[in-house]
């Protein structure tokens, strides 16, 4: 028995064309490759953004359940300080600036008045400054975050 022959005009790819479809396909494959690499990072750059503000909250708040008179939150005069109840991986800094407000009316047009003395301020402001310490992420992201604290 005989086989059917192949007819000439039905040829494979060459060598060339071959090589020429691979390179092609190198190309496409190095430009998909960029973008993992750079939506890994933005990912890691996103969570760490809502890690921060998360942090900052939970700062925040223990901030604001101290005492009004207590050490931690006497006027800083614009130095920052150090939370110590800061996470691993976190750098904290918050100042508090001291105010005497006697109506409501002054607190709709700051810059509110400050007291002569430390006993007579009856408002502070705690402004929260976070920062990532971790390796990848360190100086990227910093999460800012005032709040006011009324005496009483």
């Amino acid at each position: 028995m005989r086989l059917p022959r192949i007819a000439t005009d039905e040829r494979g790819f060459s060598l060339l064309e071959l090589l020429v479809a691979l390179l092609i396909l190198a190309f496409v494959a190095l430009g998909i490759a960029s973008l993992f690499s750079h939506a890994q990072l933005t990912n890691a750059s996103g969570y760490d953004y809502a890690v921060l503000a998360s942090e900052a909250r939970r700062a925040l708040e223990d901030l604001l359940a101290t005492p009004f008179n207590d050490a931690a939150l006497v006027d800083t005069a614009g130095t920052p300080r150090q939370l110590t109840t800061a996470r691993r991986g976190f750098d904290i800094r918050y100042t508090v600036q001291d105010f005497q407000v006697l109506t409501w009316n002054q607190l709709t047009s700051p810059p509110w008045p400050t007291p002569a003395t430390a006993a007579e301020a009856n408002l502070k402001q705690i402004t929260l400054r976070v920062s990532s310490t971790t390796r990848i992420l360190t100086g990227r992201r910093e999460f800012v975050v005032s709040a006011i604290k009324i005496a009483g």
